[in-house]
């Protein structure tokens, strides 16, 4: 199991799909950031560095080929954000405890946060003809 997996209060669906085998989150293609005052929240919208070995039929059929997580910290203490860019290309660590640490790391972009807890929001698969 993934480092970043033990600190999420849901992991059982993103560990199910990688049957256990979830990559580490480095070189990973970050999205979106969303900050929302209700919680408050942070959102982080970013691509896994690869693929699971036996991807569910949907997305076979869908012949996808990246795997995007919506990762949030719920109960927001602590948030400082610098940098971005059209495609940052980051480093993510997220740590249990309390409070919850997470930190993003690139030379585009740098973002550190505290919360309450984290979990998956969501995750899904989608098809990209660059794939990197």
């Amino acid at each position: 199991m993934a480092g970043w997996t033990q600190a999420l209060g849901n992991p059982e669906g993103i560990l199910t799909v990688y049957g256990g085998d979830v990559p580490e989150l480095v070189a990973v293609s970050v999205h979106e950031l969303t900050i929302e005052r209700d919680g408050p929240s942070l959102t982080v919208t970013f691509d896994l560095p690869s693929y699971p070995a036996d991807p569910p039929a949907k997305w076979v059929r869908g012949r996808f080929n990246v795997v995007q997580v919506r990762l949030r910290l719920f109960g927001l203490t602590d948030l400082e954000v610098s940098g971005f860019s059209t495609d940052p290309v980051v480093d993510i660590g997220l740590t249990a405890g309390d409070p919850v640490h997470l930190a993003i790391r690139s030379t585009e972009l740098t973002v550190t946060a505290s919360a309450a807890f984290a979990d998956l929001a969501g995750f899904s698969a989608y098809q990209r003809s660059d794939t990197r």
